[in-house]
């Protein structure tokens, strides 16, 4: 039996403690996290399909999640104001991103995907731009009894 293949059994379960060879190991099979970004239209040339397969690879090596459930979107924002004098001089822009997981998960679990976000982003997002920009990540939990999920079987 794989790892996965139990994964995928125990996937209902809030935390599962599993025995291989003695040593314990713990997992957490969910249907998150869903990464909602938001950047500014001056962060020219940026490729969305690269900054997203980088996150996602990023928090799939954290362990915590499986392939098929991190889920990853991005918004090219064309209408957004940074302060006054930074909306004047152009020099300024933003990446945004907000981590949807399940409620239940502890603190450290939820600030160590905050900062792998924030560090993937940092470095696909940033790199060789002028701009002044400023990267936040904001994680926040959904409640587990009001999440609804439906998954097709291919025919």
């Amino acid at each position: 039996m794989s790892i996965l293949w139990l994964l995928r059994l125990l996937r209902g379960k809030r935390f599962c403690r599993l025995f291989i060879l003695d040593i314990p190991l713990n997992f957490s099979p969910s249907t998150m996290p869903h990464i909602t970004i938001e950047y500014t239209d001056n962060l020219e040339n940026l490729d969305e399909d690269w900054v997203m397969l980088q996150l996602n690879k990023a928090i799939l090596n954290t362990g915590i999640f499986m392939d098929p459930d991190v889920k990853t979107r991005m918004h090219k924002l064309t209408s957004y104001r940074m302060g006054v004098e930074s909306a004047e001089s152009g020099q300024h822009g933003f990446v945004a991103a907000r981590v949807e997981l399940l409620s239940g998960r502890e603190f450290s679990v939820k600030e160590n995907l905050g900062q792998v976000v924030l560090k993937s982003l940092g470095r696909t997002c940033v790199a060789n731009t002028p701009l002044q920009v400023q990267v936040s990540v904001h994680v926040t939990e959904l409640e587990s009894e009001l999440y609804f999920k439906s998954v097709s079987k291919p025919a």
